[in-house]
């Protein structure tokens, strides 16, 4: 079964049903495709450990996670750090977390443009972002533009943007060259 998987994965699904329970043989297949992770047992699926594997070897395979998984904050920073496209496919419940927003711009700022719009209008969230990389800004939608985040919020052309003290939130677009 494992040199018919290495010329087409699909040769597990018609793998007696044990072998859904080969570590070995279920990773071979993610290799070759995210989808092959479905074919893993139940008790595969149940190991964080292995489905953490299957992230490495094929992060796409991060959908196909049980939902207890995508679920777990944990264990979703645990795979963002293999591949941050990871936030867009975490349960629901965990992406509208403003808690789990900020713990998962600490770890990467991409992950603010991963997750839920609404984290953009979160001062927290969006501060944390900025401390790791300012260019998160970009990516802020134009119709938050105008909301006041606790603070005011000043336009130029290129983005600096700075925290004057609690009370005043000030993102300054500054132009340059113009």
């Amino acid at each position: 079964v494992l040199e018919a998987m290495r010329t087409d994965w699909q040769a597990l699904l018609s793998a007696d049903k044990e072998l859904w329970g080969d570590s070995e043989l279920v990773l071979e297949a993610v290799k070759h495709s995210r989808w092959a992770i479905d074919c893993a047992s139940s008790e595969l699926l149940a190991d964080r450990s292995f489905v953490l594997e299957a992230i490495q070897i094929n992060p796409a395979s991060f959908r196909f996670a049980p939902p207890e998984l995508r679920g777990d904050d944990d264990f979703v920073l645990m795979a963002a750090k293999v591949d941050p496209s990871v936030f867009e496919h975490a349960a629901d419940s965990l992406r509208a977390d403003p808690c789990f927003a900020l713990r998962a711009v600490a770890m990467n700022s991409q992950a603010l443009s991963l997750l839920p719009k609404e984290h953009f209008a979160d001062r927290a969230v969006l501060l944390e972002a900025m401390r790791r990389d300012w260019r998160v800004l970009e990516a802020v939608p134009r119709e938050l533009h105008a909301v006041d985040l606790q603070g005011q919020w000043r336009y130029t052309d290129n983005v600096a943007a700075f925290e004057e003290d609690d009370d005043e939130f000030i993102i300054e677009f500054s132009g340059v060259g113009g």
